[in-house]
């Protein structure tokens, strides 16, 4: 089952992956409390994010998958 949460922390690496087939980016974030993922795929925000991040407070939401991973839905300056 999928579940959602929504915390702060910051963001202590954040590595760019390949492309998707529609050109856009995706990135693997490691955050300070532990949580680690991938960004959504073909999602308008990750546009906006950069590897330049990395050191900031953000805000984010991130879902568990059922297979125990996480995708970051959200990030947001904090």
């Amino acid at each position: 089952m999928f579940s959602n949460v929504k915390t702060n922390s910051q963001i202590i690496a954040a590595e760019r992956l390949d492309n998707t087939r529609n050109g856009n980016a995706v990135y693997y974030i490691t955050m300070e409390d532990g949580t680690t993922g991938r960004t959504e795929r073909d999602a308008m925000w990750v546009c906006g994010f950069s590897k330049s991040w990395a050191g900031l407070e953000v805000a984010y939401d991130v879902r568990r998958n059922k297979n125990g991973s996480y995708t970051f839905t959200d990030i947001k300056r904090a």
